[in-house]
């Protein structure tokens, strides 16, 4: 697990902040990561002990959030907001509009 942790961990995103690269090699090396890391949000759809799968910066319309947790039919948008001010809710609005399954948005 920790080649693949650090195999992820280089395959930085430049303009990305540190926090962002190091949660997504974790949490897509590690299940258990992922899952206390959605946890934390408290999503109420989200099901803990169901596979489930984190993506960066996946482009949705317009839209590019810092990561998308799919996990069936259900897409979790969550965006880290550490050194950027710019939240981007009325791009996300749109998109879920846009969309038959609209995502869930935590910052």
């Amino acid at each position: 697990m920790l080649n693949e942790f650090f195999k992820k961990l280089s395959t930085r995103l430049t303009s990305e902040n540190n926090l962002s690269d190091l949660t997504w090699a974790l949490a897509e090396t590690n299940p258990t990561f992922l899952e206390t890391f959605m946890e934390l949000f408290k999503f109420e759809k989200f099901k803990p002990g169901e596979p489930a799968e984190i993506r960066r910066e996946f482009p949705v319309g317009d839209s590019r959030p810092d990561f998308l947790v799919e996990q069936g039919d259900m897409r979790f948008w969550i965006e880290n907001k550490i050194e950027d001010r710019q939240n981007h809710f009325e791009q996300y609005t749109k998109a879920r509009v846009a969309t038959q399954n609209p995502p869930l948005v935590a910052t």
